[in-house]
């Protein structure tokens, strides 16, 4: 022990450390908090959430690219809406280095569900499905699953089965497009509706009759077993 200037210092070498990192093992002296660790499969669906949260951002920002770039050209007079497209699939193609087909379908995807299908963007905001699904979804839904209607899916509403405030989720099995009509009898005209696998609609009339319509292609849903062990 010596002093300098008032100061008291120890005159023996620090203890040498450890340089090598310290792995997930050397904690396991550190205090619980009570709640348990997430499994190898745990931590994966941790960032499979955050990559459907991160794909719903990308959405919105590459749809908001599209609509500044729009508003661009036409406020320079920029009328060519072909050539005007194309320049936008091509900024987005090099920028994410991806091809200008697959640009092209992001952007698609992008419009449709900031756009057309809100309820599967909050969906997917939500880490409730995966930016799979979404595709999926939109372009399952090719027209309203109304009995005989051929409305496009565009012009349609997303329409829980299950309505949210009873408990329904926003998620490929409890959603289907309804054009305005058959959005109302549904709600309001003593017809029964319920989403059956693969994405059809059972419609009951107040007859009991019942009818059937299957969307353009299937939508695949997956779901766990009670026990949670995979079903193989």
């Amino acid at each position: 022990m010596f002093y300098v200037s008032g100061v008291e210092f120890d005159d023996e070498p620090p203890p040498e450390h450890d340089d090598e990192p310290r792995w997930e093992s050397d904690f396991s002296d550190w205090p619980s908090t009570g709640a348990d660790a997430p499994d190898a499969v745990g931590l994966v669906m941790e960032v499979a959430d955050v990559i459907a949260v991160f794909a719903a951002e990308r959405l919105v920002r590459v749809d908001r690219m599209r609509r500044e770039a729009l508003a661009h050209a036409e406020r320079y007079g920029w009328t060519m809406t072909d050539v005007v497209a194309r320049s936008i699939r091509l900024e987005l193609a090099c920028a994410l280095r991806i091809t200008e087909h697959a640009a092209g379908d992001l952007l698609g995807l992008a419009e449709a569900v900031v756009h057309r299908y809100p309820p599967v963007l909050e969906s997917l905001s939500r880490a409730r499905m995966t930016e799979r699904h979404a595709e999926v979804l939109v372009s399952a839904l090719d027209r309203c699953l109304g009995p005989g209607c051929g409305m496009p899916a565009s012009r349609c509403h997303i329409d829980h089965n299950v309505a949210w405030e009873h408990g329904g989720s926003t998620a490929l099995t409890n959603l289907a497009p309804f054009c305005e009509g058959h959005h109302i009898v549904k709600h309001h005209g003593g017809w029964i509706v319920r989403q059956l696998p693969g994405g059809a609609i059972e419609w009951t009339s107040p007859t009991g009759r019942r009818y059937t319509v299957h969307p353009e292609r299937p939508v695949p849903a997956f779901r766990t077993t009670a026990d949670n062990d995979a079903p193989f």
